[in-house]
């Protein structure tokens, strides 16, 4: 069968939309009718080729989706046809030593997906690649089974799909990864659409101090409207930021957060939390090779140093958490999303995540 899809040539290309090739999903894959993909920056960290071992081009993009099951291969039974799902960038088999922890979303199945699941999609008969094996901006995609998960089909697509990367890596940070305490202090470095989960995560895990830090002064509002305390600006300060953190925090954060993938503010999250029992958790996509130059008493003093990955969420058994709490009024997806557009007009939302216009670019197919 065909599908329409933005397709990505070549680094910092505008994206095309191509008619391409899918095949019928195979043993323990689902195909899956795209509803609405938001755009990461994950993905233009692909795009742009920062991140060159996520992908190869030619490269569908996205990851951040929501759809229906059109139809199944032999021995599925997580999905059946008409269940509502959205995305997992890491799947969750279920069976593996890490799934049956419980502690932790780096299944097994992750390191070997694409020996076992070979791209679906193909142009004039050359393979064209899928990002993290989902490929969220194609209007078909036969994906892993266990990298979907289902939800209540009460919440819109095209809000759902928020739920399968930036509430995942920013609320599943705070929730899961740090577990944030209440009255706790809460820095966060970045007000993008994983920072801005972090911070109302932060909130509904009742911290007492919660400090959004920017060099945009216009991300101040949506940064308080999430549950932000304080709103700090690096480049406004008259002393440096995490001089400033430890004056309000008392020494230094319990819990930091960083996720804007800039190396400067990765050190200051390290350097702002607290010597003695302070939590810094690396969210942001930093360049390939980057190289973070901690000293040996900023490691060595009781200080706790993570690098989240997707927030560790569990795909499957964590996403419609989220979903539920939407459902319920406790988390915020409606103002996450500055625009909407048709799959013709994918590039208006590159370019204004590039330019940092707007929070999520939400594309409905």
């Amino acid at each position: 069968m065909k599908t329409r899809a933005a397709v990505a040539f070549g680094a910092k290309a505008p994206l095309s939309i191509e008619t391409l090739d899918i095949r019928a999903p195979r043993s323990g894959e689902a195909l899956v009718r795209m509803v609405a993909a938001a755009l990461c920056h994950t993905d233009l960290a692909v795009l742009d080729g920062e991140k060159s071992g996520l992908g190869a081009f030619p490269i569908v993009l996205g990851h951040e989706g929501a759809g229906i099951v059109e139809a199944i291969g032999p021995d599925v039974e997580l999905v059946a046809p008409s269940d509502h799902v959205v995305l997992a960038a890491i799947p969750e088999c279920g069976v593996c030593g890490p799934c049956r922890a419980g502690t932790t979303n780096q299944c097994e199945w992750s390191f070997t997906l694409r020996s076992k699941y070979p791209t679906p999609l193909s142009r004039d008969g050359a393979p064209v690649d899928t990002f993290l094996h989902l490929g969220a901006f194609s209007q078909y995609m036969v994906v892993p089974a266990i990298g979907v998960a289902k939800v209540n089909r009460s919440i819109p697509l095209n809000r759902a799909c928020l739920t399968s990367c930036s509430v995942a890596t920013g609320a599943g940070t705070v929730l899961f990864l740090q577990q944030v305490r209440p009255g706790a202090s809460v820095v966060v470095f970045g007000m993008g659409a994983i920072g801005l989960n972090a911070v109302q995560a932060a909130r509904i895990a009742g911290a007492a101090i919660i400090i959004a830090v920017d060099v945009n002064p216009a991300k101040e509002a949506s940064a308080r409207a999430f549950g932000a305390t304080h709103f700090l600006n690096p480049r406004t300060l008259t002393g440096g930021v995490v001089e400033e953190i430890r004056a309000l925090t008392n020494g230094g954060a319990d819990y930091t957060i960083e996720a804007t993938g800039s190396p400067v503010a990765a050190l200051d999250a390290v350097r702002a939390s607290h010597a003695g029992w302070g939590s810094c958790a690396l969210v942001g996509v930093l360049p390939d090779g980057t190289a973070l130059p901690f000293t040996d008493e900023e490691l060595g003093r009781g200080r706790i140093i993570r690098f989240s990955m997707a927030g560790n969420t569990r795909g499957r058994s964590d996403t419609p958490r989220f979903s539920e709490m939407y459902l319920e009024g406790t988390l915020m997806l409606d103002e996450l999303v500055s625009t909407t557009v048709t799959l013709d007009a994918i590039n208006e939302v590159v370019d204004g995540l590039r330019e940092g216009s707007i929070i999520r670019g939400v594309v409905e197919f």
